[in-house]
C-alpha cells in the first residue's frame, strides 16, 4: 500500500506485507536508496535476521537480497527516488 508519493521526485513510502516463505530475489534499485523498518515478523536479508523494530538500508545502485520472509512480515519501506528494480 502506497502511503505517500512525491510526484516531483518519485519518492514513495510503502507499507508492505509478505506472507511467510516469500523470497524476493537479489535486485538493484538504480534510482533510489531503500530504507526498511520491520513492524512485525522476521525478515532475512543476506543471512542477517531482522525482527520487529529493526531497520536496514540498501544504497541506490547496489545489489541487495535475496530477502526471505521467515514469518509473515509487515514493513514500512521508504524509497527516496523512483521505485525501479533491475
Amino acid at each position: 500500500m502506497i502511503l505517500h508519493k512525491d510526484e516531483g521526485t518519485g519518492a514513495v513510502s510503502v507499507l508492505r506485507k509478505f506472507q511467510a516463505g516469500i523470497t524476493v530475489p537479489a535486485h538493484i534499485h538504480p534510482q533510489a536508496n531503500e530504507f526498511v523498518y520491520i513492524l512485525e515478523g522476521e525478515w532475512e536479508e543476506e543471512g542477517v535476521i531482522y525482527r520487529k523494530g529493526a531497520s536496514f538500508y540498501a544504497p541506490r545502485g547496489e545489489l541487495h537480497g535475496p530477502h526471505f520472509a521467515r514469518t509473515e512480515v509487515i514493513s514500512l519501506t521508504v524509497f527516496d527516488g523512483p521505485l525501479t528494480v533491475v
